[in-house]
């Protein structure tokens, strides 16, 4: 019998071996408690400093740039994000194809683009402000050294209206013109540096709007009524085109508060285009431009002269029956008059009554009353480059000088001037400021320049002047009194007074004895007519027109006399009038044509739609769907133009 012999274990060797195994396990425990003392106390100010990197850093952020608003709460300017396109050349590997592909998606010329992506900068700008369809399209291709960013940037929703009075900013979100470089302080947000969270993929962990909270632009109220607006713009670019005028300026304000209520310059100028506008365009002209103030300086002038005692709106003056020679300068009226009063003298509009009126008043009394208006210095409104007129020091006026000054010529005032001096008369002699920003001169002292009796005497002549027989006849509204002046004044070129080019102005209060507005108009070289009874006038009394139905304060036998007077006429000639109130029939679409964008836009805020608009001008001229179609269509299209204020249609 064979028998197994069992092995003996060795109790020595596996002690050992546990030995060694846990004198390893003790090893590499010590180890990790050295590691983890070197973390926790000798690397941790390190590591503290790593952890904050890896999920906090530190972000420049641009604050929102402030909104520009009407005083009835329209939106004249917006900030919103755009898309934009950059490339980093080095990291492109086929140009060519790379260009050839950006260029059929932004419409930007080949050659231009493989100049711009072979350039060995490490960043070029391809396009900034890209549509989304462009954008999509661009992400969708997924080219390595292509990349998409985003950017703020500006819009003005109502396009044209107020164009050169908002202006513009460049694409560093900086104001370029009008208000938006006047108030850029108050507008553009400041940029910092703030310390944000990121997650573990490197993702910003913010609310939108949470970083620029606190360094965003001021929003921005004006005193622009956008209503007031759109109809002081139609009434204009419709005379200027009448009188083939080389431009147009519009200006209504409230003569209690000195708010402007519109501003209008004709061409119009869209600032969402002003890339492809011109700067005599968008040249901001009620501010900018000088011209002599023809005859509407007459009142002024005798409005002093009857404050300092020096004649009565009674008086009369022999006016040489329409010609005058005053040392070797012959002085002459449109129309021959004999003896006339002043207020007569204001009534025709005669220059040889003004001049000698002018000469007894003398040059230190009527320089002091033109300084007082505030002739000769700005108007202080938040516009850049306001120009301050031409006054001469009254040292340097030579008896004719005294004489042509007092009828506007050889001086030089823009059209804010001369409405603010017109506001002191119609303030019953309280000077006033005007006021573009609500509010913005309620602390200025009230200084009284004119006795309210000299007032009421000029106010008089200045509603026969409409509603008599004198040269402002062409504003005449029945039922309501109207007062106002009209100006004719020739431009100097080549250092002449020209027998070719004229500035026709005319100034309008409603009413006339207690003016609740105050409307100015001038066309420049206007081309059908010179005068500025003829060409100026008739468009304030279209705005006057069209204002009266909004005014409570007018009373109702007077509004529903104008209304009806209003309404025969549109029934009678549609194309040539302004939209009125109405009631409309949302079953159907309405028709558009002829409407400004923001009548349609109230209409179709009901349907809660929003059009598509092409083309620029101020009225609708066609539409999509036609007029009397289903609202089955999910899109509206507009075409904006100036086709319903051609001469034939009129």
């Amino acid at each position: 019998m064979t028998f197994l012999k069992r092995k003996k274990i060795d109790i020595s060797t596996i002690n050992l071996k546990l030995r060694i195994v846990f004198f390893i396990l003790f090893i590499g425990l010590m180890v990790l408690w050295i590691r983890d003392f070197y973390i926790q106390v000798v690397w941790r100010n390190d590591f503290l400093k790593r952890s904050r990197s890896q999920y906090w850093t530190k972000e420049l952020v641009y604050g929102k740039r402030g909104e520009i608003f009407s005083s009835d709460n329209v939106i004249l300017a917006k900030t919103i994000v755009f898309k934009s396109v950059f490339a980093v050349p080095d990291k492109l590997k086929d140009p060519r194809r790379v260009s050839l592909e950006l260029a059929r998606i932004l419409n930007i010329n080949r050659n231009y683009l493989l100049k711009r992506l072979s350039s060995k900068k490490k960043f070029v700008w391809i396009k900034r402000k890209v549509s989304d369809s462009q954008a999509q399209k661009i992400s969708s291709l997924n080219i390595k050294g292509v990349y998409l960013t985003e950017e703020s940037g500006r819009i003005y929703p109502q396009q044209i209206m107020a164009g050169q009075l908002i202006g513009f900013v460049g694409t560093d979100n900086r104001g370029l013109e009008g208000v938006e470089k006047g108030l850029d302080n108050i507008l553009r947000g400041r940029k910092e540096y703030l310390l944000v969270q990121k997650d573990g993929r490197g993702n910003l962990l913010y609310a939108p709007g949470e970083l620029d909270k606190g360094i965003s632009g001021q929003d921005v109220v004006l005193t622009i009524d956008s209503r007031i607006q759109s109809v002081a713009e139609r009434a204009l670019a419709r005379g200027v085109i009448k009188n083939k005028g080389k431009y147009g300026l519009a200006l209504v304000v409230d003569v209690h508060t000195g708010n402007i209520l519109a501003w209008a310059q004709y061409p119009f100028f869209n600032p969402n285009k002003f890339t492809s506008s011109s700067p005599s365009i968008w040249r901001d002209r009620m501010a900018l431009d000088m011209f002599e103030p023809g005859s509407t300086m007459k009142p002024l002038m005798i409005a002093a002269a009857i404050q300092k005692g020096i004649c009565d709106i009674n008086k009369i003056y022999y006016c040489e029956n329409g010609r005058w020679k005053l040392d070797n300068v012959i002085i002459r009226d449109a129309h021959p008059h004999g003896w006339l009063s002043v207020a007569r003298i204001i009534r025709y509009s005669s220059n040889i009554g003004a001049a000698k009126i002018g000469l007894e008043l003398g040059k230190e009394n009527f320089y002091n009353y033109l300084k007082a208006l505030g002739f000769g210095r700005t108007t202080n409104m938040p516009l850049p480059g306001e120009a301050k007129g031409i006054l001469r020091d009254p040292k340097d006026w030579e008896k004719v000088d005294l004489a042509t000054i007092s009828f506007g010529q050889g001086i030089s005032v823009t059209a804010l001037q001369l409405v603010r001096a017109y506001l002191c008369i119609a303030n019953y002699g309280v000077y006033k400021f005007l006021q573009l920003i609500p509010g913005e001169n309620y602390d200025f002292p009230k200084k009284r320049i004119f006795s309210r009796t000299v007032c009421k005497a000029i106010l008089s002549a200045l509603k026969d002047v409409v509603e008599k027989d004198g040269t402002g006849q062409m504003a005449r509204i029945p039922g309501i009194e109207i007062g106002g002046k009209t100006g004719t004044s020739q431009k100097i070129v080549d250092g002449k007074y020209s027998d070719k080019e004229y500035v026709a102005s005319f100034i309008g209060l409603l009413p006339a004895m207690h003016p609740k507005y105050l409307a100015f108009c001038m066309v420049d070289e206007p081309k059908s007519d010179i005068y500025g009874g003829k060409v100026a006038a008739p468009i304030v009394k279209e705005i006057f027109n069209r204002l009266i139905p909004l005014e409570s304060s007018i009373s109702p036998l007077e509004v529903e006399y104008l209304s009806n007077t209003i309404l025969n006429k549109k029934i009678n000639n549609r194309k040539n009038s302004m939209s009125m109130p109405k009631v409309y029939n949302l079953s159907k679409i309405p028709n558009f044509k002829g409407m400004c964008l923001r009548e349609v836009l109230e209409i179709l805020s009901k349907k809660k739609m929003l059009p598509m608009v092409k083309g620029s001008g101020p009225i609708v001229v066609r539409q999509y769907p036609q007029a009397g179609s289903n609202w089955d269509s999910k899109k509206i299209i507009l075409w904006m133009g100036f086709k319903q204020l051609s001469a034939v249609e009129q």
